[in-house]
């Protein structure tokens, strides 16, 4: 199995920007704009990964 390193990816660049303006405007109301450009880099990592590998990735949601 080859293992590669992950990174954070924290970089708000114009390609970021562009992709995921789309999903912004969906969740909005949830996360505000100045917080956008902190998580973005990693929703953009995540969609490229799951086009590239053809990955799934599975959330879960515990309630107490």
């Amino acid at each position: 199995m080859n293992i590669e390193e992950l990174t954070y990816p924290t970089e708000f660049s114009p390609e970021v920007k562009s992709a995921t303006d789309e999903l912004y405007k969906g969740i909005s109301k949830i996360i505000p704009e100045v917080e956008w450009p902190f998580h973005a880099p990693l929703v953009h990592e995540i969609n490229k990964l799951k086009k590239e590998k053809n990955m799934l990735f599975l959330r879960t949601t515990i309630r107490h």
